[in-house]
């Protein structure tokens, strides 16, 4: 089952996550694309020694995202590849997460879309939202029309990534919520990321790089 396959690899414990090479980012869509280029650039100091690549595949399908890394894992088994998607489709969107833990491929999946991630950094609420009542709550949060391009996603990096520690902290304790409850699809957990997964270890190596927090 897809839940068991995925406790061991994402456990609290096991949040400093080796790495033996470069880290590539495999996005499935723009939204996440735009939101790591920002993330690199603003820490571009720190996090350039680690050669973060930032790869947006051409197709928005979850799956499609997983066997790209899985090709590139292959072609270098020294980088750490990382999946970036969102909710696509029930069956879809649960494959793709134990094709990607089977194959040692990291996951950073949001359900039901990335902007549940820009909304934990200022409320802290797991109940199931659709993608129309996260865009609005990021509308009059940040008093913007979110219509996903690079000038309104900017703005609200910029707005957010002050209280990342605060997000990391409200995703992790809703994604433990779901590890220990009955719903053994991720399909099932609405809503959730793993997003800070990814944040943490970025930020991991840039505080390792500066040598002092």
């Amino acid at each position: 089952m897809t839940k068991n396959l995925i406790n061991d690899k994402y456990s609290r414990n096991n949040n400093k996550l080796r790495t033996k090479g470069d880290i590539l980012i495999l996005c499935c869509g723009n939204t996440e694309k735009i939101y790591f280029e920002l993330f690199k650039e603003k820490y571009k100091n720190y996090l350039k020694k680690v050669k973060i690549k930032i790869v947006s595949h051409k197709k928005s399908q979850p799956l499609e995202v997983v066997n790209e890394a899985i090709k590139q894992k292959i072609k270098d088994p020294n980088v750490e590849v990382w999946a970036v998607f969102d909710y696509d489709n029930e069956s879809c969107f649960d494959m793709a997460i134990e094709e990607a833990i089977k194959n040692d491929i990291y996951l950073a999946f949001s359900n039901i879309c990335f902007e549940y991630w820009f909304f934990l950094h200022f409320k802290n609420n797991k109940k199931s939202m659709t993608s129309k009542m996260l865009i609005t709550e990021l509308e009059n949060k940040y008093n913007i029309t979110y219509d996903k391009k690079p000038e309104a996603i900017n703005t609200i990096f910029k707005k957010i990534i002050n209280n990342i520690t605060v997000a990391e902290e409200r995703a992790l304790n809703f994604y433990e919520t779901y590890q220990t409850g009955p719903q053994e699809k991720i399909s099932k957990w609405c809503s959730c990321t793993s997003v800070f997964k990814l944040t943490k270890k970025l930020r991991e190596w840039r505080l390792a790089n500066r040598g002092y927090d």
